[in-house]
């Protein structure tokens, strides 16, 4: 029965991108899409890097200095990476969501990449790392602390709630949202306003996807509920 399940799940996605692929203004978005989400994370991975090599700001946050850090980066990624797996199952069932999500994150990895270069910081002092598994087995093994404002996992988190319109998949990626910001400020791998600004500029990073397609590829269709 299950068996049977996936194999409608997958033969549903093969026949969406078919017919999404098989007009050309599809293919024409698609391929601006995929060089846009691509640059901007190439720009984001170096941008990351020159930050970690200055100094800069650092301040006491009065919500940090009530608690100890808790290490809980295993739990943190779990929550993280199950989110990320659900809503990439989700999009590759629909091909123009998928597009634009694509765009969307590109949108979002730009205003990162504006923020971590016009506002350096340095780590909280009492920082427990957080050490992404898949980075280490699979990366440069280099951890990065300096990527603080704004809060990326957060960000990216609450990003998968705009992107769903499924009333059962909103209240997951909300959740998974909360508790990821929730887990980074346990461990102190962020400052207060890291986490609480990250789902303002998931949210104009929607926007501006939903303008950026209204006004050059003339796309008026779905994502108008927010």
């Amino acid at each position: 029965m299950e068996r049977a399940k996936q194999k409608g799940l997958w033969s549903n996605a093969r026949d969406a991108w078919r017919e999404a692929l098989g007009s050309k203004r599809y293919r024409w978005i698609f391929l601006f899409s995929a060089i846009f989400f691509a640059a901007s994370n190439y720009l984001l991975v170096h941008v990351l890097a020159f930050s970690e090599l200055r100094d800069g700001g650092e301040f006491r946050d009065p919500f940090l200095s009530l608690f100890d850090p808790i290490d809980i980066t295993w739990f943190t990624f779990v929550v993280t990476y199950a989110a990320t797996a659900t809503i990439a199952v989700y999009l590759l069932l629909r091909p123009k969501r998928f597009v634009f999500g694509m765009q969307a994150y590109a949108w979002m990895a730009i205003f990162r990449v504006w923020a971590i270069y016009f506002l350096p910081l340095d780590p909280p002092e009492t920082i427990l790392l957080l050490d992404d598994p898949f980075t280490q087995a699979f990366g440069s093994g280099v951890i990065i602390t300096k990527d603080l404002f704004f809060s990326g996992h957060t960000s990216t988190a609450f990003l998968y709630f705009l992107l769903s319109d499924r009333r059962d998949l909103r209240s997951y990626f909300l959740a998974s949202g909360i508790v990821v910001g929730a887990c980074v400020l346990l461990q102190h791998a962020h400052y207060t306003i890291d986490v609480i600004a990250a789902p303002f500029f998931s949210y104009a990073a929607y926007r501006l996807t939903v303008l950026y397609d209204r006004e050059f590829f003339g796309i008026r269709e779905t994502y108008e509920r927010y």
